[in-house]
């Protein structure tokens, strides 16, 4: 009779370094890190920022299950296939070490169907994080923009814009056959059926946090047996309806969502169209529907105003099975966390509080004109900062995304006013202040980047500083 052999002792510790070490090389061959740059000047092996490749087919055909692709602002063209179990992250300037500081609407990574090819296609456990999706363009089934088709893959805050299709469903995202994504912190805007925006057609997954405004058709829509999940999202100005149910046979799960100025109706249910979010939540699976303005202060990346309904309406983790999703779109915590779960705002981006937005020329001899904009904190003091790099510097328990460069200490110490106006000051009752900055008409200024924030002021805030503003990206050309 065979008996199984007992290690002990030397024998036994070789065979476990030996599994140890087999173990190692194998998570190792799971974990490679690969870098793209368009702007890289001699492509390299894509092993560093330094090594990069310059082309995102050269990463996507060296990626196996397990790696990581970190993409480096620019533009990209063409279709893309994401292999199922590797993570492409944008967001990035080139060098960048920490993934903490990457920013995916400053350091726009565009990945650009021109307008003749459905821009990417994501497999089974693939994961789209930081990227401008734009330009796609799709025939029969669809998903101009994005097709997922298989297994349960994440696309996250991303931008999916300016999609379309010819054929089939799902302008900006089809989800078919099965698949299970889940979709978070994402905007979808200026997609262009027919068939739809985003289109569950026979499939599940989990839509949360996302900001559907300014498409042509109906934003969301679901059919053939779907199962679709959709907490804390904003639907509003779409051409057709917010959303559109079709099927008997669908369970999908809706609430807490905001509606707001669709065209036809919020919500379209098997042939019927809801003229009120009341009677949508009179359905058996929806409920905490919102019907209220967003208020966006911008379309750009969609700031919400004070008086925006989604404010702290957003349901959270104690009450959907939705995960811990505490930053938004950017990056940035919860604002003002009211409610026993935490609560965030309703859409992709939360409210801090505060704006920042921009007018005029960004050329040498031109001036730019910024507007702060923090309702909450009429009459205080307000301090604006610029630099030529996003920092980003602590304060307290929150972060300034603004360099610590000599522009910043001159934009602080109140030098040069004929170059800065406005850049210190005290807000008006509705908490609004204009700022300017002169470029100086010099050449040798094209091509740089001004980072710009402000803050407001008050002896009450422990640190001092009561409102941080989101920094704003200004680039002289």
């Amino acid at each position: 009779m065979y008996r199984k052999p007992v290690y002990s002792g030397p024998r036994r510790a070789l065979a476990l370094s030996l599994f140890l070490a087999l173990a190692a090389t194998t998570l190792s061959a799971q974990a490679n890190q690969w870098y793209v740059d368009a702007g890289v000047k001699s492509p390299g092996s894509g092993k560093s920022w330094a090594a990069a490749f310059a082309t995102l087919p050269a990463a996507l055909s060296a990626a196996t299950s397990g790696d990581t692709v970190r993409v480096a602002a620019g533009t990209y063209m063409g279709g893309f296939a994401l292999p199922s179990g590797v993570t492409l992250l944008g967001g990035f300037r080139p060098g960048m070490v920490n993934d903490g500081h990457r920013r995916p609407l400053h350091h726009l990574t565009i990945l650009d169907g021109e307008g003749k090819q459905r821009v990417l296609q994501l497999g089974a456990t693939s994961v789209l994080d930081g990227f401008v999706v734009q330009n796609g363009k799709a025939g029969s089934p669809g998903g101009g923009g994005i097709l997922i088709d298989t297994g349960a893959p994440t696309v996250r805050n991303s931008l999916i814009r300016l999609n379309t299709n010819s054929g089939g469903r799902g302008a900006a995202m089809l989800v078919r056959s099965g698949a299970t994504p889940r979709v978070e912190n994402c905007v979808f805007t200026q997609n262009k059926g027919p068939g739809h925006v985003i289109d569950v057609d026979g499939a599940g997954g989990i839509y949360v946090h996302l900001t559907v405004h300014d498409n042509e058709d109906n934003g969301l829509h679901f059919i053939n047996t779907s199962s679709p999940q959709v907490f804390n999202c904003i639907f509003s100005s779409n051409t057709g309806r917010g959303m559109c149910h079709i099927s008997a046979k669908d369970q999908p799960v809706v609430e807490n969502n905001l509606f707001h100025g669709n065209r036809i109706a919020p919500y379209h249910y098997r042939g019927s169209d809801l003229k009120t979010v009341v009677e949508l939540n009179q359905l058996g699976y929806a409920a905490g529907n919102l019907a209220g303005d967003p208020d966006y202060l911008e379309t750009t990346r969609f700031f919400l105003g004070a008086n925006s309904a989604a404010v702290d309406q957003g349901r959270d983790r104690n009450d959907f099975p939705i995960g811990d999703i505490h930053l938004d779109q950017r990056g940035h915590d919860d604002a003002r966390r009211s409610g026993p779960g935490g609560y965030r705002d309703i859409g992709a981006v939360e409210w801090q509080g505060s704006a920042l937005t921009q007018g005029g020329s960004t050329s040498p001899g031109g001036t730019i004109t910024f507007s702060l904009t923090a309702p909450s904190d009429g009459g205080l003091v307000y301090q604006v900062g610029s630099a030529f790099g996003d920092g980003p510097i602590a304060i307290d328990t929150r972060r300034i995304r603004l360099g610590v460069d000599p522009l910043l200490q001159l934009t602080l110490g109140g030098q040069v006013p004929q170059v800065f106006a406005g850049y210190a000051g005290r807000l008006d009752n509705a908490g609004k202040a204009t700022a300017s900055v002169h470029v100086p008409n010099d050449s040798a200024l094209k091509g740089l980047t001004l980072h710009t924030a402000f803050v407001t002021l008050s002896g009450a805030a422990p640190s001092g500083v009561r409102t941080i503003s989101d920094s704003l990206r200004v680039r002289i050309n």
